[in-house]
């Protein structure tokens, strides 16, 4: 089985229980294939427990390597357990204050690793339009206390990286953790919805594609005039529809009535863009992961250089 788990890692017990039916004719349970995995895994990459266990050291390798990143883990104060990393490269931080645009998009992916978790992400854009990953987080959950460390945590990097922070615009689903996080860690800066979340959440709710694509001509609007225009065709189709939009105010998503500067950037859907390499690296033991997260960051700012170059 090493060898199928060497070529294809995220080969399922189900497929090991199955294979090993076929050429040898032996029945497994899952629960036998399952721990025939784990043993195997642990072997070739290390433990997740080690994983936890390594972070410190980590940590301390990542700032003596490549002076100027932030990277800090923090354990529970009852019993040591983990609680949360918190992780940006120099390359990034340098990259974000110097050649970006004041604009931060903020999301979450969750862990399929053993312990689980989740992975919080702050992101910028370049000036190409393309994402722009400043900063990372791995947390044993996502609940207020987290999204208000993260952004504290954010903050403080910005903070000591420049004399004066750029006032900034920030995009996210505006759940309350997070509100209360940039209210409290950015208190200038102009918070707006991200739009895909926002049409998710409408979609959900009314299920018609017209209605939709109307909400989205309404959220790229440029003046107000056009604006209610595209408001009053919704509710020619739908007054439900209508009074949904109207109760989320327009000055957090629509760009005619938004007070600070989008960018042309209505959409922060940074889970979306990472999905593919994220969710390979979101099973891995925490430090492996942080690798394949450093690696891809590597690889892209390489590949974007030498375009650039061109």
């Amino acid at each position: 089985v090493e060898q199928t788990l060497k070529e294809n890692p995220n080969c399922k017990p189900k497929e090991i229980l199955e294979e090993i039916h076929r050429v040898h004719g032996i029945t497994l349970s899952y629960k036998q294939a399952w721990r025939g995995k784990e043993r195997i895994m642990a072997a070739m990459r290390g433990s997740f427990e080690e994983g936890y266990r390594l972070l410190p050291q980590y940590c301390a390798q990542v700032k003596r390597t490549n002076p100027g990143s932030i990277a800090s883990v923090y354990g529970n104060p009852s019993d040591n357990c983990f609680q949360r990393l918190f992780i940006s490269f120099q390359a990034s931080i340098y990259g974000f204050l110097n050649a970006c645009r004041p604009l931060l998009g903020l999301d979450r992916t969750y862990l399929k690793s053993k312990y689980l978790g989740t992975l919080l992400l702050a992101t910028g854009f370049d000036g190409d339009g393309a994402l722009f990953p400043l900063a990372f987080g791995v947390v044993d959950e996502e609940s207020d206390d987290n999204w208000m460390w993260f952004l504290s945590e954010l903050h403080n990097l910005l903070e000591i990286n420049t004399e004066n922070m750029p006032r900034l615009t920030i995009l996210s689903d505006r759940q309350q953790g997070i509100v209360d996080g940039v209210d409290a860690n950015f208190p200038t800066a102009f918070h707006g919805f991200c739009m895909c979340h926002l049409s998710d959440s409408f979609r959900k709710e009314f299920n018609n594609t017209m209605l939709v694509n109307l909400l989205w001509e309404a959220a790229n609007a440029l003046t107000i005039i056009e604006f209610e225009a595209k408001v009053f065709e919704i509710e020619e189709i739908s007054q439900d529809a209508a009074y949904w939009i109207r109760r989320v105010p327009p000055r957090l998503w629509a760009t005619a009535y938004f007070e600070g500067q989008r960018f042309g950037h209505t959409t922060a859907n940074i889970v979306e863009a990472l999905n593919s390499w994220i969710l390979e690296a979101s099973g891995l033991p925490i430090i492996q992961m942080m690798e394949s997260i450093r690696r891809q960051l590597m690889t892209w700012f390489n590949d974007r250089r030498e375009t650039s170059l061109q």
